[in-house]
């Protein structure tokens, strides 16, 4: 890298992350991120440890300092430039969410390719900015991703010459800015923090850019004659390639799941005779300390933050690092790795949790009240969360909280709209909430409400709980948050991951039954104490004396603030410090038309919710006086949605719901008031990535769960190849630890890992009946079809529920892989059935009969079966061929779902979901079972049947009806 160039990127480190202005785009925030003070994890030992917050970048990860460094030195270069470039870069995740969210925000179009093995979460973070997503074989690895990245590059610069486009490899692994961006910004950043008191660096190599500019730096430093810390580098201890190298021994890469570092060989930027050690951490300790992180500091990381911050610590502990300041990197945010071994247990307990029994006449009273709490929280003061000093160490992650960076948006609303968005996003937990859980838990503790003995207890519809979550787990609070059935699975892991307890409440109730049930739990218990943020003068006083300040300072001409209406604290805050200060600014709130909260309330009415809602405007009620509100915006769920994608794709912003609602609000003000345009400020409450399994990402999530699996020019891997080395990977896998956790964090869903433990599953069966070895091509088609093991997973789940003996086994799941035939059945099943609607009717048909001589359950590839199938024992069970079987079902033994006579077209049952099917029982005929049926042991249905009754005899008979409003509902969510 020239001297110039390395001056430029030196100016673009000056600007970055500047608190007290409006930023051009979003890669006017990157950096200046805080280092914070390890606390609880830090006592008994001697060393100091602060780790810096790499997550609180707006792409959530270290890497988006590479992803500016990289297009910003190829612009200065003049190799690429907006609207004719396209970026291409091999990623296994982080860089490609980076790039695609810069190259958005500039206007470039990216292409991604890695291996088949990355996670959805990972594919819909980058196709959300509109990248294009290339997906490699998994034999390949990340190796056959680069190989493929540059083919895409040369295609297109071939044709360059006819289309006047061209296209640059980023090469995150070669790239000298790599190391630079870290030496000009990341490392004076944590210099500054300390007062240039730093004894030790701790980092992971993964492209080995970030430990090896923050060495470069401080050598520098030390020439100069300063105190030059010890660079201390982390691998995993399972494929520790330069320890290896720096004892010249053979090193062969092997499998770990320290995902961000150790790729199998040593990055050409890395230089290991600069670290002064290098700390070997195993994939079950990085796991370990990656959860403590969240539960004792409240920082929720990845698992190679784990890896760092174990070895920092275990750093600290020795003697010659008493009294010693060490730093470590905490690179991505750990809500990123839900799917993986970090979260997969805690993601399958919150996804079938079950339901706090509310009886729904009981919801109905509920709904015509709003409940009050038994201790109302005063304030007690003004809240100083502002980072004005966020370049000094803090002592917490609750003092990272507020002073939130501001974004001009220039595509979405116009090309002379005025419009800024207020991220606060950039919150420690990615969300606005964050402000009123900390205030709140301050009010408490300031009016001696709480000690360490309280058990705190809170209702959210996710946001505040996670906000809460965070706070209590830094703090040592216990926890218990109430949160509606229909939140995201996302938010539930979040709030569950810091350590608080998380009941759900029935769907009818909403946020009013949770508000209530949270009461009552605190009522009974006299160490509880309700913190209820519709009753908290501290949930609107800390937006008055922080957000609003934080906003007028930054932009004193505002027009018009668009507020989501929400809980109402928002507005409230905002309204009353507008008031107070006579500002010439008007109040816009927004609410959804499927839910006019503020419409209702300003008329003295009660809302009534129509159709899909808008998440984060979902409330019932309102609970502050309307009359300081200039204007309602109404913006119905479509063009919320609409606008979420419009951010992603056009301004590199990604954000939930809500924030989607105030952004189209504020394009139409700005539509309706001509030239020229106001000054809007709006604010983005919380990031996108907590709403993957939200319908608003349906039709993304589907396109990005059957991306195509393309193959390099010369050649892709063989059958034989790729069979050789997951065989190894599903042996390996029987050996783990057993029991769901051990089970799952041996193999990821949607890697052909846990597809070559399912072909290995069936295949002796059927290699025995047929004589041919179905196991090569059993995993190529499954690892083509992640959504067959999506179904495959929740059916395994749904059996470590409901069967009693199957629980009380110490190796329940390899039990359950191993010998279930009936699981097995289920297993062959659905991989016939979606050859059968693939068109490849032959081969359903074979997979049919070989499972029938295998397992003597005779399905029909053309029926659907829901998630969730259980078949007690794998003997007799016959279902016809337009028979449709609900989620949830229990099959026992000797059933036939059949026809009556010879009928044509739809002549087989409908069964509900969660329902039970007894021993030989019968249900023949074009008829329907309703949800939660219970049908007796040899009985015969010829007859449709009600939900919720028992039926028995021939012909059945109902002996027994259950009210449906009685009754909760078992509904697994993935």
């Amino acid at each position: 890298m020239s001297l110039t160039q390395s001056r430029m990127l030196k100016t673009l480190a000056s600007q970055m992350a500047i608190r007290d202005r409006v930023a051009e785009d979003i890669s006017g925030v990157v950096g200046g991120t805080p280092l914070i003070r390890l606390n609880r994890m830090n006592k008994g030992i001697g060393g100091k440890v602060s780790v810096k917050l790499e997550y609180m970048n707006p792409g959530k990860s270290i890497k988006d300092r590479l992803g500016m460094a990289l297009i910003h030195d190829a612009e200065l270069r003049g190799e690429i430039s907006p609207g004719k470039t396209t970026l291409v870069e091999a990623t296994s995740g982080n860089t490609g969410i980076a790039l695609a969210m810069l190259g958005a925000s500039k206007g470039y179009d990216v292409v991604l390719t890695m291996p088949e093995t990355m996670s959805l979460e990972r594919r819909i973070n980058l196709a959300i900015f509109g990248a294009q997503v290339i997906l490699t074989p998994a034999a390949d690895g990340l190796t056959g991703a680069r190989y493929r990245a540059e083919q895409i590059v040369s295609d297109i610069n071939q044709r360059s010459s006819k289309t006047g486009n061209n296209a640059f490899l980023t090469e995150q692994f070669k790239s000298p800015s790599n190391a630079e961006i870290h030496r000009i910004s990341t490392a004076p950043e944590i210099e500054e923090a300390l007062n240039g008191n730093v004894d030790a660096f701790v980092m992971g190599v993964g492209t080995g850019g970030t430990i090896t500019g923050v060495a470069q730096y401080f050598s520098e430093r030390c020439a100069k004659g300063k105190t030059c810390p010890k660079i201390i580098a982390v691998e995993p201890a399972e494929s520790a390639a330069i320890t290896h190298l720096l004892q010249r021994q053979s090193f062969t890469p092997k499998p770990h799941k320290i995902q961000g570092i150790g790729a199998g060989f040593i990055p050409e930027l890395v230089e290991p005779k600069t670290f002064n050690s290098i700390i070997r951490v195993d994939s079950e300790a990085s796991i370990h300390y990656a959860k403590r992180l969240a539960l004792e500091e409240g920082i929720l990381c990845g698992i190679s933050a784990g890896a760092i911050v174990k070895a920092a610590l275990d750093l600290a502990d020795q003697e010659e690092y008493q009294n010693k300041e060490i730093v470590a990197v905490i690179p991505s945010h750990g809500e990123r790795y839900l799917s993986t071994g970090l979260y997969s247990s805690l993601a399958l307990k919150c996804a079938t949790m079950p339901i706090e029994p509310v009886p729904l006449r009981e919801i109905e009273k509920i709904l015509h009240k709003r409940p009050k709490p038994s201790k109302r929280i005063p304030s007690k003061s003004s809240y100083l969360l502002s980072r004005a000093n966020r370049k000094k160490a803090l002592h917490s992650i609750a003092e990272s909280i507020g002073n939130t960076s501001m974004v001009k948006i220039h595509k979405v609303c116009g090309p002379n709209a005025r419009v800024t968005i207020k991220l606060e996003t950039d919150n420690p937990s990615k969300a606005g909430t964050d402000r009123a859980a900390y205030a709140m838990i301050l009010d408490a503790e300031r009016g001696n409400l709480i000690n360490e003995h309280t058990n705190i207890v809170t209702a959210s519809t996710g946001n505040l709980g996670i906000s809460m979550a965070m706070v209590c787990a830094s703090r040592g609070y216990p926890l218990t948050v109430f949160v509606p059935e229909n939140e995201t699975v996302e938010k539930r892991v979040c709030i569950a991951a810091y350590g608080a307890k998380v009941k759900l409440t029935p769907r009818g109730g909403g946020i009013t039954a949770a508000v209530e049930l949270a009461e009552r739990y605190a009522r009974n218990d006299p160490l509880c104490l309700h913190v209820n943020q519709f009753d908290s003068d501290g949930a609107w006083k800390v937006h008055y004396d922080t957000t609003a300040p934080e906003i007028f300072q930054t932009v004193p001409d505002v027009d018009y603030l668009v507020l989501p209406c929400g809980n109402g604290s928002v507005i409230e805050g905002l309204t009353r410090y507008v008031k107070d200060k006579n500002l010439k600014c008007s109040i816009v709130a927004v609410e959804s038309t499927s839910n006019p909260v503020l419409t209702a309330a300003s008329e003295g009415n009660l809302p009534r919710k129509v159709g899909e809602q808008i998440d984060g405007l979902d409330i019932p009620f309102y609970s502050y006086e309307t009359t300081h509100i200039d204007k309602i915006a109404s913006v119905t769920p479509e063009d919320a949605t609409s606008m979420i994608y419009k951010l992603a794709s056009e301004e590199g912003l990604f954000c939930g719901p809500s924030t989607g609602a105030c952004v189209h609000a504020a394009r139409k003000l700005v539509a309706e008031s001509g030239s020229p345009s106001p000054v809007i400020v709006t604010l983005s409450s919380d990031y996108g990535d907590r709403f993957l399994s939200h319908k608003v990402f349906e039709v993304l999530k589907e396109e990005c769960n059957t991306l195509p699996v393309i193959q390099g020019k010369e050649s892709g891997p063989s059958a034989e190849h790729v069979w050789f080395e997951l065989s190894e990977e599903a042996k390996k896998a029987r050996k783990a630890s057993p029991g769901l956790e051990g089970f799952f964090n041996s193999r990821i869903l949607h890697q052909p890992s846990f597809a070559g433990a399912i072909a290995e599953c069936i295949a002796p069966a059927l290699q025995k009946v047929a004589g041919i070895d179905l196991v090569k091509s059993t995993i190529l088609f499954l690892t083509n079809n992640p959504q067959i093991m999506d179904d495959i997973a929740v059916d395994c789940w749904r059996y470590s529920v409901i069967d009693a003996a199957l629980q009380k086994s110490e190796f329940q799941f390899l039990t359950q892989f191993l010998f279930y035939k009936g699981f097995h059945a289920i297993i062959c099943h659905r991989i016939a059935h979606q050859h059968w609607n693939t068109g490849d009717q032959w081969t359903a048909l074979l997979m049919q009969s070989l499972s029938s001589s295998a397992y003597a359950v005779d399905i029909h590839p053309q029926a659907t079966l829901g998630r969730g199938i259980t078949v007690d024992h794998a003997t007799g069970l016959v279902i016809g061929g337009t028979a449709v079987v609900g989620k949830n079902v229990q099959f026992l033994h000797d059933i036939t779902l059949g026809a009556t006579g010879k009928v044509s077209g739809d002549r087989h049952p409908k069964i509900g979901d969660d329902c039970i099917l007894g021993t030989h029982c019968q249900i023949l005929g074009n008829i329907r079972i309703g949800n939660g049926c219970v049908v007796a042991a040899s009985a015969v249905v010829n007859r449709p049947v009600d939900p919720y009754c028992t039926v028995a005899g021939i012909p059945a008979k109902v002996v027994k009806r259950s009210p449906v409003k009685e009754m909760a509902v078992f509904d697994p969510t993935i």
